[in-house]
């Protein structure tokens, strides 16, 4: 799916920079993320998992995100709770068929010894010419918008990436069956498609890309422990390019520095769901160009310079999952439809 401007690889820091020649002192800090596979089910689990959390705590500058497989235990709770996007995450890594299972910063660690205190070591003090800044609103009823901001920190010869975006809660409560009575870190919805989404990375240093998702929260989720994640990945070997997240509240405050990018007034959709008619309101920014995007990256509508409002026909389209993109000059906001006859 091809959002915005060209197939990236990030190998190593060193290697990085032999292929690039970019100065470590224009770049920025490496999020690490720990991707965890585990299931409430899996008494192997839960015999490995303390092992990790104890690491995890003790590198709070690694981020985590807890993915339930249902394979080997389709009856995991909270697999059931998301199975479409806890299983699609499994597959986008190829693992699918056992657990536990850690990716660290896009790659399978051998084995699942999760106690090493050097677990973490070859992940720390790497550095990226991207950054990314995420925001979250949540409202009383329920409502949630998130908002993504790439941005371009160096001088780099990158063109495309994976973006992955989605919502996750702090801590569940639940004992599944293995007896962990608390889940971290759990994948409750992908807000992007959940193998990632395939953008074009800004170009220059001080450019960046927007992006936009909202909807309502399920109710099995306890929405005070919500909060939202992004990791930005190569196309090729998905090695991870740069990761973010935020707290549980709500907050307008960037991550990273672009603070522009990250103020923009958004644009609406509505209806969403859609049926017959989609108008698309931006805010203030200007003449715009839109473009509409299958789940599985295919283009299907574009027009060019609306300017504050722009009503198109979406009863050609099928029903299902859509994105729906925005781009003013250097800036590229997309957000997600629904169409449902």
């Amino acid at each position: 799916m091809q959002f915005m401007k060209t197939t990236v690889r990030l190998f190593s820091t060193t290697l990085l920079l032999l292929q690039l020649g970019i100065a470590t002192s224009a770049q920025v800090a490496l999020r690490p993320i720990a991707e965890h596979f585990t299931n409430t089910k899996c008494s192997i689990c839960a015999s490995k998992n303390p092992a990790l959390y104890n690491n995890l705590t003790a590198n709070p500058s690694v981020l985590h995100l807890s993915i339930h497989p249902s394979s080997p235990y389709p009856n995991c709770i909270l697999n059931q709770q998301n199975k479409a996007d806890n299983d699609a995450r499994t597959n986008f890594y190829g693992i699918y068929g056992s657990t536990p299972k850690l990716l660290l910063n896009g790659s399978l660690h051998p084995g699942s010894n999760f106690g090493s205190p050097s677990l973490f070591e070859p992940l720390l003090n790497q550095t990226t010419p991207f950054d990314i800044g995420i925001a979250q609103q949540k409202s009383a009823n329920g409502n949630y918008e998130t908002r993504v901001v790439v941005k371009a920190v160096a001088q780099h010869s990158l063109q495309q990436a994976l973006l992955f975006v989605g919502l996750a809660e702090d801590t569940v409560f639940v004992n599944g069956g293995n007896g962990e009575p608390t889940h971290p870190n759990v994948l409750r919805r992908a807000l992007s498609v959940p193998g990632g989404m395939t953008i074009d990375l800004p170009a220059s240093p001080g450019d960046s890309t927007v992006f936009e998702f909202s909807g309502t929260a399920d109710m099995v989720w306890d929405f005070d422990r919500i909060y939202s994640i992004a990791i930005l990945q190569t196309t090729t070997d998905k090695a991870v390019l740069q990761s973010g997240r935020t707290d549980t509240s709500s907050s307008s405050d960037p991550v990273s520095s672009d603070d522009e990018a990250m103020h923009l007034p958004i644009f609406r959709l509505f209806p969403n769901p859609a049926h017959d008619r989609l108008t698309i309101e931006n805010s203030g920014i200007g003449s715009f160009d839109l473009a509409i995007y299958s789940a599985d990256g295919k283009l299907v509508h574009m027009s060019e310079q609306h300017s504050a409002q722009a009503v198109i026909s979406v009863a050609s389209l099928r029903n299902g999952f859509y994105f729906v993109q925005l781009i003013s000059g250097r800036l590229s906001s997309i957000q997600s439809l629904v169409i449902q006859h």
